[in-house]
């Protein structure tokens, strides 16, 4: 694991999961928010990170990195990761109102004038690897952190940090994160047969 080295405090926490539907196919799913590093820490633990909340005092710039998610599927049937969205959760409940749009509706703008930038300079994301980097890059962030797959949904402080890559080497991760779907794919498979058998 590489320790992160940014003067920004905030990066994006890459953390995968998996799950097993009712019918017997495997999936998986991870998200990217926007964690803190905790002052002091080793940053080798998902304890070592905090989510940025509202509440913060370092969120007066655009995009805002507060409470901001991105999120997407894997499954035994695709080898590509699927269904990508990106936002800002509510504050209250499961749906995003006015007051929401008054907090975040200046961020969404911003981040989606630079993933067009993007996209014009370099061409369409053809993979999810390519499209979280750009979303590090849009928000400001000073890397990206992969934690440990959870097996069951659920992130425990002592999940370990398997991966940091700094602004500076982003190319690194794109495989990482691609690579990431590709295992988490692979395991898909597995635990879909297992299932099934």
């Amino acid at each position: 694991m590489t320790k992160p080295c940014s003067n920004t405090a905030e990066v994006l926490v890459v953390r995968p999961w998996f799950g097993v539907s009712d019918w017997g196919n495997g999936y998986a799913h991870f998200d990217a928010l926007v964690m803190s590093r905790m002052p002091g820490q080793a940053q080798q633990r998902y304890a070592d990170y905090r989510v940025v909340d509202r509440y913060d005092t370092n969120i007066q710039r655009t995009p805002r990195p507060d409470n901001f998610r991105f999120q997407c599927q894997v499954d035994d049937r695709h080898t590509e990761a699927y269904a990508w969205h990106w936002g800002y959760q509510p504050e209250l409940g499961r749906i995003f109102d006015v007051r929401d749009l008054k907090l975040y509706g200046a961020s969404i703008t911003a981040i989606d004038c630079a993933l067009t930038r993007m996209q014009r300079a370099d061409g369409p994301a053809e993979a999810v690897g390519r499209f979280v980097v750009r979303l590090a890059r849009a928000l400001k962030v000073g890397g990206i952190v992969l934690i440990e797959t959870s097996l069951d949904g659920s992130f425990r402080d002592a999940a370990e940090v398997q991966r940091f890559v700094g602004a500076s080497d982003y190319s690194d991760a794109v495989r990482m994160i691609d690579n990431l779907v590709a295992e988490l794919h692979r395991t898909c498979i597995q635990r879909a047969g297992r299932k099934a058998a």
